[in-house]
């Protein structure tokens, strides 16, 4: 596994600031544009966890033991972890069940793993975006990235994260020149060769400017299960809200203390 690298202004990112008011509608806003949370090592440990012990597909029960966390509902596990494989394109997931993709089975076979690891690089929309950009020149310094990043539709409090993010990814999925400036595909690996993730990024694009947030001092589990709200008017069953409702029931017992009655 490749080792996370040490990067300029890796500040902690807030994205509950106790300052957002509803007078303030840039701290409010949400992303337009689809990026993960996590990393591309993140998301193969997903991967890794499913092919070693169930194969190909495992249900979140399952994979959280395997993954040595709590339960379910631990705060990095279903909205951090499963998020970031499926924004990969590395996992399938029907409510709690997950399957590897084609590219999840490829990117742990050591006979295919250097173009997985470019390819799913390549799904994430703002990385594919920024690699659009950027193809054959030089990257810009950190700020001026971030800058880059919000006007391609991530919102304001969030550039450092998906800025920190996207260079984490970039090593690990070995598209970054040697002095980490540049961004270079391995052989058998080009933009035509790959699209988006599809599925998974329609419908992260979707909740991702749902505007019913929490604000002030949240626990990021909470904002995250906001953010998987499908937008207003759209299609949403009666076993998926019945669900939805269901994690964040358990998801409440987790962060908050009973109080006396």
């Amino acid at each position: 596994m490749a080792e996370k690298p040490s990067l300029s202004n890796t500040e902690p990112v807030d994205i509950n600031d106790a300052k957002a008011t509803e007078t303030d509608p840039a701290r409010r806003e949400r992303s337009k544009i689809v990026f993960p949370y996590g990393d591309l090592e993140d998301a193969i440990e997903v991967v890794q966890a499913t092919f070693h012990h169930g194969g190909q597909r495992a249900t979140f029960d399952q994979l959280a033991v395997w993954m040595k966390h709590e339960n379910v509902d631990s705060g990095t596990f279903r909205s951090f972890k499963i998020a970031t494989a499926r924004i990969f394109g590395l996992i399938d997931v029907v409510k709690d069940n997950m399957s590897l993709t084609e590219l999840g089975n490829q990117i742990v076979d050591p006979a295919s793993e250097k173009q997985a690891r470019a390819k799913a690089f390549l799904n994430v929309p703002l990385y594919r975006k920024i690699f659009e950009i950027y193809k054959g020149r030089l990257l810009p310094k950190d700020t001026a990235l971030e800058q880059e990043m919000g006007s391609l539709g991530v919102a304001p409090k969030q550039k450092s994260r998906a800025r920190q993010s996207f260079q984490r990814s970039a090593v690990q999925a070995g598209v970054f020149n040697e002095t980490k400036d540049r961004l270079v595909l391995p052989g058998g690996v080009s933009l035509d060769s790959t699209t988006p993730n599809g599925g998974a990024s329609r419908k992260m694009e979707a909740t991702a400017i749902h505007p019913i947030m929490p604000t002030g001092d949240v626990d990021p589990m909470l904002s995250m299960l906001f953010e998987s709200l499908p937008p207003s008017g759209s299609e949403w069953s009666r076993d998926a809200r019945q669900q939805w409702l269901d994690i964040l029931r358990r998801a409440f017992d987790h962060v908050y203390k009973d109080k006396p009655e």
